[in-house]
């Protein structure tokens, strides 16, 4: 590329010609001597097989800051012994922190650690949280310690904001929480940031009701539950997902909706539909569904027995649910109403037995 408004954005408009390595977008600028083709593919090659954590330019930095939610920046000046040490640490972190969102960098500039974060003494960690940064005050030398810091709540969390996941942290955020709102947006959509500026109110009060708010600007991972249309609203009880179908911009009705989803009895048997079931077949290694017809008098008291062992199928890991469904019930072979089939890896066994 020879646009010198694109190298003037990375900072080595003055250093022309340059290599510039992109992982994950994130670019990483060559040192070396660019006339050493064995050294250039060398870099290359070392780049693409091993967890490094790229070195930054100031401008590539304050881009980074710019659009990224959660940085964490190695301020590393070059006359540092210890530098190197401390920077095989926290490569031995670097897949970990992906996991959280997190991106690490390091740079050598040390005016930037004190413009940008107020850094009065290097080698210094810094996280940056939205561009605010958070100084670690721990031992450089401890990956572990430094992993615990960088992904506690209390460190990752922005006071009033709906915390930004990807899929790895989403599907730990189901996997170990009961209650979560997912807000699913994507990028360059002013109604997105309108009603995120409305739900971000409300943040607070769901925090207190153990409801972990995120959000969601992969539409891949919105497409993975089946959302169309953008921005949409999520809440996760015990992995079940309900959609919300009001108005998002009504912070007060959305705080209400989660309420009454969050307080419903842990005894009811969750409604689900064809969508939702086989997502939950291809997660779960044991489901049991109960079969039900609107037309069938005796389902409901059939269903009012059920929800009574519904917490000790739980407590065996058995996913218990509902669905009338009776294209589906027909596929499966069930031909009257009520039935109850368990499913076990996927595969299903139609129970025979009085009801």
């Amino acid at each position: 590329i020879d646009d010198d408004s694109v190298a003037k954005d990375f900072g080595i408009l003055d250093e022309l010609p340059a290599l510039v390595y992109f992982e994950d977008k994130i670019p990483n600028v060559y040192e070396g001597n660019l006339k050493d083709e064995d050294e250039v593919l060398k870099w290359i090659l070392h780049q693409k097989s091993e967890d490094t954590i790229e070195e930054v330019t100031e401008e590539i930095l304050e881009m980074l800051l710019r659009q990224k939610e959660y940085v964490m920046v190695f301020f590393a000046p070059d006359n540092c012994k210890e530098c190197p040490k401390i920077l095989t640490e926290l490569e031995n972190i670097d897949d970990e922190s992906d996991d959280h969102g997190i991106i690490i960098v390091t740079t050598d500039d040390t005016k930037l650690a004190k413009k940008q974060a107020g850094v009065t003494r290097l080698p210094a960690i810094v996280l940056f949280r939205n561009g605010q940064p958070v100084h670690y005050k721990g031992d450089l030398m401890d990956e572990d310690e430094i992993l615990k810091w960088m992904t506690s709540e209390e460190t990752l969390d922005i006071p009033d904001q709906i915390e930004s996941v990807n899929q790895k942290m989403l599907d730990k955020l189901l996997s170990t929480n009961d209650y979560v709102a997912v807000f699913f947006t994507k990028p360059k959509c002013p109604e997105c940031d309108k009603v995120l500026a409305e739900l971000e109110n409300i943040d607070d009060e769901a925090e207190a009701m153990d409801i972990d708010f995120v959000k969601v600007t992969d539409p891949k991972i919105a497409k993975a539950y089946d959302i169309i249309s953008l921005p949409a609203l999520v809440f996760f009880k015990k992995k079940f997902p309900q959609y919300y179908d009001g108005n998002l911009k009504d912070e007060e009705q959305v705080l209400k909706w989660l309420t009454e989803m969050k307080e419903r009895s842990d005894d009811e048997i969750e409604l689900v539909d064809r969508r939702m079931l086989e997502m939950l077949l291809e997660d779960m290694e044991s489901v049991a569904v109960f079969f039900f017809s609107d037309d069938c008098p005796e389902c409901d008291k059939v269903l009012e027995e059920l929800e009574n062992i519904d917490d000790d199928t739980d407590k065996q890991g058995i996913y218990f649910v509902k669905i009338d469904d009776e294209v589906y019930a027909k596929e499966l072979g069930v031909s009257e109403y009520p039935s109850l089939v368990y499913f076990e890896h996927g595969v299903p066994s139609i129970y025979v037995g009085d009801m």
